[in-house]
């Protein structure tokens, strides 16, 4: 039986995704299981024997589950109290989840900025603005005339904290005058 955490197996850490990085390790996604591909053919990108994969998973299906993502319980209620507070308006049952799907996609799509920055920031030494300005601006190169202006304005600062309030408040009163325009 596998189970999740740490492990010293190869075969299990690139199954499940644990372990080295993505980049250092094979990777079974679930497209590639979608697409039809064999026991083999994943032995073959782990770079292990196709037996080995056996000794983990039964077959493809039980491995199709496992690269699958599976809903957290805290995940879950989360989903339950946004519906929740939705249950009230105008919006249909399919629209409220919906609606969560969209602020949390939003939410997510921010927060993915935040690691590879920080992964940047520890690779290199530099914020982001010290590494910015060891670049060549393509801003001074293209014709970019708004871009320009900003740049040389030079008072721009990305704030992901104001961006993420911004974005919501945007949604938000988009998703008021949808529902008000329902009834």
């Amino acid at each position: 039986m596998v189970v999740l955490g740490q492990c010293d197996d190869p075969v299990t850490e690139a199954l499940l995704g644990t372990g080295a990085p993505a980049q250092d390790r094979g990777q079974v996604s679930t497209e590639d299981l979608q697409l039809g591909l064999s026991m083999r053919r994943v032995a073959s990108d782990l770079g292990v024997a196709t037996m080995s994969v056996y000794r983990h998973v039964p077959g493809k299906d039980e491995l199709l589950i496992l690269t699958r993502p599976q809903p957290a319980p805290n995940g879950l209620r989360f989903v339950e109290w946004v519906l929740d507070a939705l249950s009230g308006t105008r919006l249909s049952r399919h629209e409220r989840l919906y609606v969560h799907i969209m602020l949390v996609s939003f939410v997510r799509g921010v927060a993915s900025a935040l690691e590879p920055e920080a992964a940047a920031v520890r690779e290199t030494g530099l914020s982001a603005g010290e590494w910015l300005e060891t670049q060549e601006s393509p801003v001074e190169t293209l014709t970019l005339p708004h871009l320009r202006e900003l740049a040389d304005a030079d008072t721009f600062d990305l704030d992901l904290d104001f961006l993420v309030r911004f974005g919501l408040a945007r949604l938000l009163d988009g998703l008021d005058l949808y529902v008000d325009g329902l009834g």
